[in-house]
């Protein structure tokens, strides 16, 4: 019940040790693994290029406690009637819009309810100082910020991001910007503004 951010990168860090690759990456995380990607930039900052953040949980303390009562709470508990299923699924469209991808949603949601503790990666977001860690980052950070469920947050940490980040307000992106009709706007964004091994 106690997995930290912390130990969540170094187990990445790990698997490029087990990799061979030496040399600095750059790293993209969406929401979670945008935390991941700070915390990663804190903990190895000679192993990081540049890291992308797509939306940044930066929540107060109120939000963290509302939150850590809700998603950091072990979920999926089987009830007799399968009402389970169904808080499940109805999460799943939350910040979406028809119309629906249901075999997307359908994925997402199996794949969910299969983790054995999907609740650990939110108690480990909700428990990062992000306005402690952020500021201290040294490598390029690059900020996309879709208007999904995480955009006050994101605009909110626009007051912690380092001297010279880039933050994109990209107001025509939601929830799902790997996936759909935006993937290639992404691309490009990407390309654009975390080139590969341009340390600038």
């Amino acid at each position: 019940e106690g997995t930290t951010m912390e130990e969540l990168a170094s187990v990445s860090l790990e698997v490029l040790d087990r990799l061979g690759w030496r040399d600095p990456v750059d790293v993209l995380g969406t929401h979670t693994g945008a935390t991941e990607a700070v915390a990663l930039a804190r903990l190895a900052p000679e192993r990081i290029n540049a890291i992308g953040l797509v939306s940044v949980p930066f929540y107060t303390d109120a939000e963290r406690r509302r939150r850590m009562a809700g998603r950091g709470a072990p979920r999926a508990v089987p009830a007799v009637d399968g009402s389970h299923l169904l808080d499940r699924w109805t999460a799943r469209l939350s910040y979406r819009t028809p119309p629906y991808d249901l075999d997307y949603l359908h994925a997402l949601t199996v794949a969910e309810l299969q983790s054995p503790g999907p609740h650990l990666a939110y108690r480990a977001v909700f428990t990062y100082p992000m306005e402690d860690e952020l500021p201290r980052v040294a490598c390029k950070v690059v900020v996309f910020a879709p208007h999904d469920d995480l955009t006050e947050q994101t605009e909110r940490a626009r007051s912690l991001l380092p001297f010279g980040s880039v933050f994109l307000d990209l107001p025509e992106l939601g929830l799902d910007v790997f996936h759909g009709p935006h993937v290639g706007t992404m691309d490009r964004l990407i390309r654009e503004h975390l080139p590969a091994g341009d340390p600038s």
